[in-house]
């Protein structure tokens, strides 16, 4: 990757580079939200979040 290459304000990520950083956060996020989803409807208990 361009930033640890050397020094960053020389070489800043190019957009594959940033593409690729946008669509592995868009993913952990949809996973994270889905792990929240079952939390949330499995079970019997209460339909609360269980990260308050």
């Amino acid at each position: 990757m361009g930033v640890l290459s050397g020094n960053p304000k020389d070489q800043p990520l190019h957009y594959g580079e940033i593409f690729s950083v946008w669509q592995a956060s868009t993913v952990d996020k949809g996973a994270v939200s889905c792990y929240q989803a079952y939390l949330i409807h499995a079970g019997d208990k209460d339909p609360t979040p269980h990260w308050d």
